[in-house]
């Protein structure tokens, strides 16, 4: 080991033991006040797969994936039913995340590898978001996972083992039971890699498709499952979960201004709606809701148009969007730290410092979640698995403006 790789790697253990710190530095500092409608949900079947009782909120059998209560439960099992301990895990988890940033961005340099890890380690949403019983960190780091295997398949006269594709179906499975809007994020990545990979054999056509169909094998058991529930005529089989029809409703309906309307939507309704709709049942209400939602898309697509423009700006504001979050300190923080992340994104961009086959598949899944909720609701919370991704570009224009400055200076002292 050279004398530079070990000073890196010195490094790193330094900025992962910081990025554990500032984890759980917020888990005590939050205490109670990170919880969201979505962290009730969660405990609530954590606790039912824990004692072996049907899994279901609310009366709802598929409203929450079950990738993240199964990860609660396990927790549960080992340490008891005390959600702080999932959180110490999502510490843990979030520090692996500033580890896998390093992974991905040491192909542009060790020193970039390591400025992205340091930019992880104190990002104020995936440090904020530890605190939280959300899936967003979890997820986060099975997708890095599953960008660290496609660039390995992707890259020139890869010698990454042959088990690397179904590493990639299982890693994207696990992603899509955190969040079920991942299924077309998994498509997207196989097409990526193979092209990227350029190569026809078919030890690659094998690979990719076992990958494909180890992803539908793993989901399978869910599916099914649904469809034991409500019946083979509650089409379309693929469907992951029964909120995404209210979900996109609330999104397009005609108040919908991009942020959550669930409540409101649900509090206005007469007694004698929410009568009729309680009685179609789950999984019929949830197909009403698609149909009222695309008849408005298809109705008006210029306002979806606008809307879609002003949730964009919603999940990618450098600010949080909500009330609850909108305490001075808290925004400057997010002022402070996302505005000079962004410039300097914008920089490695123009600078091209950021290798094509890199930045492709970096890109994929900020392009494709930036679609997904231009369409469903904007939020800041939806970009906390992006901004690894966005951090890695950073950290490359960081060190681009390094690099302009000192050749800056080696110009200067020379012509004096």
């Amino acid at each position: 080991m050279t004398p530079n790789e070990n000073k890196y790697r010195w490094a790193l253990l330094v900025i992962l033991l910081v990025a554990l710190a500032a984890r759980v530095f917020a888990i005590a500092y939050a205490g109670a006040s990170l919880h969201f409608p979505d962290s009730a949900d969660y405990d609530t079947l954590a606790r039912a797969i824990l004692h072996g009782q049907p899994y279901h909120v609310d009366a709802g059998f598929a409203i929450r994936m079950p990738g993240y209560p199964i990860l609660i439960a396990g927790i549960y099992t080992v340490c008891g039913a005390h959600p702080p301990a999932v959180l110490f895990v999502q510490a843990l988890l979030g520090a692996a995340s500033a580890a896998m940033t390093y992974v991905l961005a040491q192909r542009i340099s060790p020193l970039v590898g390591v400025l992205a890890a340091a930019f992880v380690a104190l990002d104020p949403l995936n440090v904020g978001f530890s605190a939280a019983l959300l899936s967003e960190v979890p997820f986060t780091l099975a997708m890095l996972i599953a960008l660290e295997v496609a660039l390995r398949l992707a890259e020139p006269l890869s010698a990454a083992p042959w088990w690397h594709w179904p590493l990639l179906g299982v890693v994207l499975a696990i992603a899509i039971y955190l969040r079920a809007s991942a299924f077309g994020l998994a498509a997207l990545l196989f097409l990526i890699t193979m092209f990227l990979a350029r190569r026809t054999t078919w030890r690659t056509i094998t690979g990719g498709l076992i990958a494909f169909i180890l992803v539908f094998t793993i989901l399978l058991p869910w599916w099914l499952r649904n469809e034991s529930i409500f019946g083979p005529a509650s089409a379309p089989f693929t469907r992951l979960t029964t909120l995404e029809g209210l979900s996109l409703y609330e999104a397009v309906y005609a108040d919908a201004d991009g942020g959550p309307r669930q409540d409101v939507i649900l509090r206005t309704m007469s007694p004698a709606d929410r009568l009729q709709w309680s009685a179609l049942g789950e999984s019929a209400r949830d197909l009403t809701w698609r149909r009222l939602a695309w008849d408005e898309i298809r109705t008006h697509p210029a306002r979806i148009a606008r809307l879609a423009l002003i949730k964009i700006g919603r999940t990618w504001s450098p600010t949080f969007n909500t009330a609850e979050f909108s305490q001075p300190w808290l925004q400057a923080v997010m002022l402070l730290w996302h505005i000079p992340i962004y410039l300097l994104a914008v920089i490695a961009l123009l600078r091209r410092r950021v290798p094509l086959r890199l930045l492709i598949l970096l890109a994929a899944p900020i392009l494709y979640f930036t679609a997904v909720h231009a369409l469903f609701l904007g939020s800041v919370r939806y970009r906390v698995p992006l901004m690894p991704l966005v951090e890695i570009v950073a950290a490359a224009g960081a060190l681009g403006l390094w690099d302009a400055a000192r050749k800056s200076q080696r110009r200067a002292a020379i012509r004096v």
